[in-house]
């Protein structure tokens, strides 16, 4: 060292000696400007420096290609040139060669200059934390990408649709989302830039990280829209958004080990996960300071900014290309609407060669069987499909035609098939939120709100949540969305489906007083519907149109006019009674007899003879006869006849006739298997639906990827109560998740042997991690599975929680799911359904009692029993309580007070056929068949031979298609055939009939009467009330009358129905009183303008060869065009006493009982 010290460069630096290294470190090593050097022999050594002298030596070979050219205030490497580190090293390394060779090399030496050079390839490990650092700082915005996607979509399909029709911007659609989903980025963002600053990036503000966690989001929600238009599908945009994300976020990392050029980052930057990434990387590489003079910060922001930009415009973009709407040659039209030669579909033809005029000032109703081709000749009318040939024209403007568009928005109104509104928001701001769309002025926003409201009484429900109103007042909401600012054209899909009779006749009227002027176009399978408002009917058949006129033409051409009824005893001859009719009426035939009742079609042309006819009758002339009705036949006559369908009462063959059905039942209650049988036939029933599903749904890359969550929907419900034991559920689901689940670990093991020489893994290894692998399978599945008890949205949970396990370690499950029991009663052995003082109560949701905890009373205290082989009926009004009523038989919701028994035990197998269809999307109509026989205990050969048996119903033509590709009709006829399959001892239904077509439901009515069972039917049809043993009236949740429906047409219809329609409008004043003269008791009722409806007291009426007399008299003198008189209806008796019931003060009423009382005739 001596020689090292008579060096210049360490002239006049004192050298001290010491024993060894610990009494080196002992003598103030640590201080400033003390430097160690320690030999282990002549040659080796090495030097100590204070820490903040010199830099980490991989540290420095890290960053030596990243600052080499950088000034030496901001690069550290120069710290072993500056702080002598060099220079005592090169000294020391001259003196050890002078000392071995003998020759001095101090000039040599000292003539060395330092140059900075690049580094070789040398990289620390600790970088791979920064790697996963930014990998969960994408996951933190995958959630939102998910939910984003399925939301968007999901709107897009339905309301987006609806209110484009309505005129509403696409650059409008996309920021909504945009910015509500802002507020979400920024909030994340500001979180993760509070954990991030000092911890991982350190010496960078909170502004900087703040703002590109910010942009960052931005552009992934952008990127989301732009997915979201492409893929159309939800599940598919949020894994390939995942997916790339992914890609392109790991490509970023590339900067950490080579430099990109520059024309390769440029097309890469145009992916927003590779600018986030390679920004984090960048600044984690280069440090703060050197990456602000290189990649600065605001490059970074530009470069997301434009990338939000771009993808925002390529999703509006591919919105209005995707599909792209092949443009055809119109030609001018003077009618109101004209469609000319429409077809619809390539592979399915909806519509073909339809042609027809509608006109100003009326109401055209289109008719058919379900399938028909009505909905598609809306959605071409409406602008929601293309016609694949001919032409659309509404008032000079072409449907097909873009710079069309807007013009049709401002004038036409539309109802869809399907309710349309925002479930969170209350009816007030639903409407409030489509006048602003349909671009109502905002000083009259206000006052049409209202005006809607009260045209269709929905005024005590207007801070009433969406998503709280029962189905048919969904639908009102939907009718007044299409109404609001008074559109010239209005659409109509099925408007009045589910609503109670009262408020359809108000719906009526409310159309029969607007259609001066203005187009209304109603899709409709309800017959009485269109006969009652519609001017013109066009009926469709197979997407053809087959006839079109008024309800006068039609029956007139279809041979349809009143039938007659004779009630007779065993001293009249039929023969005789037959001649007798074909004495007066020719051409009268006889349509069937059942029992002691003969039934004779009498032609429209021939009421001149009725007066002689029925005064033959009236003498008792006729002996054996005891009474006789008269009743006008319907345009659901002419419907069915047309169809062919006509005999579907008496000649449905393809239903099991009574007596084979009661001698199936006996045969299945014995053959069907039971107890550890029928819990193997259900697991694997389970399964086999399960694979079903995974097989059609596209998605099992998915469920290989996340977690297979359960799905919880309707359907699961509806095996429940079909008698599905919940570990058959479970097992069944297990026997399919779990095999997929190893066979997704047997890829990993696969990936892991093929790697093995990277990663050699012992022999004695592999056998234990195969044995941990199955555990961990099965034990992960039943994990999700108690997951899914306490979180019950499914496609929630999958993503979720796959995000969970991945990020976190661990987690404790804190609360468990149990179930709890309701007590057995005793009870009459007779009954097998015992309501006795249910009760429901919901929070109620209206806007206006956020901090008031109000009860929301649905069911008050009912208590019924029906008996076996009875079927009962619940009518009222729409939000009376009957859907409730149904939920809770059949346990689908708790009951907050009451009992319900069935069977004497709650162990009792139900058939349900709730009022949403309880489907699996994915299956066909066997599959749906064959799993649910399955869980009824059905064996396999019995159960084919039962399904073959639907064939009334209309299912054998679509037995191949899956849910969601049936009809709305459709659907519910698969949803009642599945409640009556098995024949099950207790059956609900709600609603059955909803949306079938007339054949339809004459056949399920058809299949109700020839049950023996206990069931309970809600409805808002009639005429299945009319074939129940009794019914029970519900008002606001109450229980107002329960009898059987002759009781109550007897009680209360104590009249008869006189509808006159005048051939002139302006005559109708002098009809009325002509009618007035005819009938002093007459009494006019509130319906249809161009249509007079009277009660006449049945004092006035009889006889009825009299009554008909002076209506054929009235006739002659041209006044009138039409009349019908009939007797009261049991729907018309319900009109009458549901406005009777309905009080304005209900909540007072007492609430230890319900109160029944009869009405007063």
């Amino acid at each position: 060292m001596g020689r090292v010290a008579s060096d210049s460069v360490l002239k006049g630096i004192a050298i001290e000696e010491a024993v060894n290294e610990k009494n080196l470190s002992a003598r103030g090593l640590f201080k400033y400007g003390v430097i160690g050097v320690v030999f282990k022999d002549d040659f080796s050594y090495h030097l100590r420096f204070q820490s903040y002298s010199v830099i980490s030596p991989v540290d420095a070979f890290e960053h030596i290609d990243t600052c080499y050219d950088v000034s030496s205030p901001y690069c550290k490497i120069p710290l072993y040139w500056y702080e002598g580190f060099l220079s005592i090293q090169s000294s020391i390394d001259a003196a050890v060669i002078e000392m071995k060779t003998n020759r001095s090399v101090w000039e040599e030496m000292k003539s060395i200059s330092g140059i900075r050079l690049q580094s070789p390839l040398i990289k620390s490990i600790y970088k791979v934390n920064y790697i996963w650092f930014s990998i969960y700082s994408m996951l933190c915005f995958s959630p939102y990408m998910y939910f984003l996607s399925v939301k968007v979509i999901r709107e897009k399909k339905k309301l987006k649709v609806l209110m484009k029709a309505m005129g509403l911007q696409d650059i409008a659609f996309w920021l909504s989302w945009s910015l509500l989903y802002t507020v979400y980025i920024a909030i994340t963002s500001s979180l993760l830039a509070a954990i991030t600053v000092g911890e991982v990036t350190q010496d960078c503000s909170f502004s900087e990280i703040y703002f590109l966690y910010f942009f960052y989001g931005i552009a992934s929600i952008h990127f989301c829209f732009m997915l979201s238009s492409l893929l159309k599908q939800p599940h598919i945009t949020s894994f390939v958004g995942f997916f790339l994300h992914i890609v392109f976020g790991s490509l970023g990392f590339m900067t950490l080990f080579e430099q990109v050029p520059p024309s390769l980052e440029w097309v890469f930057n145009l992916f927003s996960p590779y600018t986030f990434t390679a920004g984090i990387s960048k600044l984690e590489k280069y440090g703060p300071t050197v990456a602000a003079q290189l990649y600065p910060f605001s490059n970074l922001y530009s470069m997301l900014i434009l990338d939000s930009i771009l993808y925002l415009l390529l999703a509006i973009y591919f919105d209005k290309i995707l599909p792209e709407v092949p443009k055809e040659q119109w030609d001018r039209a003077e009618e109101a609407i004209i469609c000319m030669e429409e077809k619809k579909g390539i592979c399915h033809v909806s519509l073909l060669g339809l042609s027809f005029n509608i006109y100003e000032g009326q109401i055209t109703a289109l008719l058919g069987l379900s399938g028909s081709g009505k909905t598609a000749l809306l959605n071409v009318l409406s602008g929601f499909s293309k016609p694949s040939a001919g032409s659309a024209v509404i008032y000079n403007y072409r449907v097909s035609e873009v710079q069309d568009m807007e013009g049709i928005q401002a004038m036409v109104g539309i109802c869809p098939q399907l309710n349309l509104h925002f479930e969170a928001l209350t009816v007030k701001e639903n409407l409030r939120i489509f006048a602003h769309i349909k671009k109502i002025r905002w000083k009259e926003v206000e006052q049409e709100v209202q005006k809607v409201l009260v045209q269709l009484d929905l005024t005590d429900l207007q801070d009433v949540h969406a998503d709280s109103l029962s189905g048919g007042q969904k639908r009102k909401l939907s009718l007044a969305i299409a109404i609001l600012g008074d559109p010239q054209v209005l659409l109509l899909d099925e408007p009045m489906v589910g609503l109670d009779p009262c408020s359809r006749h108000q719906v009526w009227e409310l159309l029969a007083e607007r259609r001066a002027g203005r187009v209304t176009l109603i899709c409709t399978q309800s017959v009485e519907e269109a006969d009652a408002c519609a001017d013109r009917k066009a009926f469709l058949s197979n997407g053809r149109l087959q006839c079109v006129g008024s309800s006068l033409y039609l029956k007139r051409k279809w041979g349809i006019g009143y039938h007659l009824r004779m009630c007779i005893n065993d001293q009249c001859d039929p023969g005789l009674a037959s001649s007798l009719v074909r004495r007066y009426i020719p051409s009268a035939v006889l349509k069937g007899r059942d029992g002691d009742e003969l039934c004779y079609m009498l032609p429209l042309e021939s009421t001149k003879s009725f007066p002689d006819l029925l005064g033959h009758l009236d003498n008792g002339l006729l002996l054996g006869v005891v009474h006789y009705e008269v009743s006008r036949t319907t345009l659901a006559d002419a419907l069915l006849k047309l169809e062919g369908k006509e005999d579907i009462d008496h000649k449905g063959k393809a239903l099991i006739p009574f007596c084979k059905i009661k001698r199936l039942y006996f045969v299945f209650t014995h053959i069907a298997a039971s107890g550890m049988q029928l819990w193997r036939q259900q697991v694997l029933a389970v399964a086999r639906v399960r694979f079903y599903r995974l097989r059609h749904d596209g998605n099992t890359l998915l469920n290989l990827l996340f977690l297979p969550f359960p799905s919880q929907t309707k359907a699961r419900a509806q095996l429940r109560v079909s008698g599905l034991f919940p570990s058959a559920y479970w097992c069944g689901q297990a026997l399919v998740d779990v095999p997929l689940f190893w066979a997704l670990m047997c890829l990993m093991f696969i990936v892991v042997l093929l790697f093995n020489r990277i990663c050699p893994m012992e022999a004695f290894i592999i056998l234990p991690m195969i044995f941990s692998a199955i555990g961990y399978g099965v034990s992960l599945i039943f994990l999700v599975y108690l997951i899914a008890f306490m979180f019950r949205k499914g496609r929630t949970n999958r993503y979720l929680w796959s995000f969970v396990f991945v990020l976190v370690s661990g987690g404790n499950l804190h609360s468990m799911f149990h179930e709890s029991f309701y007590s057995c009663l005793v009870c009459l052995q007779e009954s097998v359904i015992i309501v006795n003082g249910l009760r429901k109560e919901y929070e109620d949701k209206r806007a206006c009692s956020i901090f008031k905890k109000k009860k929301k009373v649905a069911v008050k205290n009912l208590s019924f029993c029906v008996k076996k082989g009875e079927v009962l009926g619940l009518l009222g009004p729409n939000g009376a309580g009957k859907s409730t009523t149904i939920r809770m038989i059949s346990g689908d919701i708790a009951v907050t007070a009451g009992e319900v028994l069935l069977q004497g035990c709650r162990a009792v197998v139900l058939g349900c056929c709730p009022q949403e269809d309880p489907l699996w999307l994915d299956l066909t109509v066997l599959q749906h068949l064959e799993a649910y026989a399955a869980v009824r205990g059905v064996r396999g050969e019995d159960a084919a031979v039962l399904i073959s048996r639907y064939a009334a119903l209309d299912l054998q033509k679509c037995l191949k298609t899956p849910a969601r590709r049936l009809s709305a009709g459709e659907a519910r006829k698969l949803c009642f055939a599945l409640s009556i399959l098995g024949s099950p001892t207790v059956m609900l239904w709600d609603e059955p009939s909803a949306g079938m077509d007339v054949a339809g439901q004459k056949a399920m009515q058809a299949a109700v009467r020839s049950k023996e069972c206990a069931a309970v039917l809600s409805t808002h049809c009639l005429e299945e009330a009319a074939m129940c043993d009794r019914v029970a009236v519900l008002v606001a949740g109450q229980l107002r009358y329960i009898g059987s429906p002759e009781e109550l047409r007897r009680k209360f219809g104590t009249s008869y129905i006189l509808e006159v329609k005048p051939k002139d409008v302006g005559q109708s004043d002098a009809l009325h009183s002509e009618i007035l003269h005819l009938f002093p008791g007459a009494a006019r009722q509130k319906r249809i303008s161009s249509l007079l409806t009277y009660k006449i007291p049945m004092e006035d009426a009889l006889p009825l060869s009299q009554a008909f007399s002076k209506l054929e008299a009235a006739k002659q003198n041209s006044r009138l065009e039409e009349y019908s008189l009939s007797l009261h209806t049991l729907q018309q008796v319900f009109m009458d006493f549901g406005e009777e019931l309905e009080e304005p003060d209900l909540e007072g009423a007492a609430e230890g009982a319900a109160e029944q009382r009869l009405l007063q005739p």
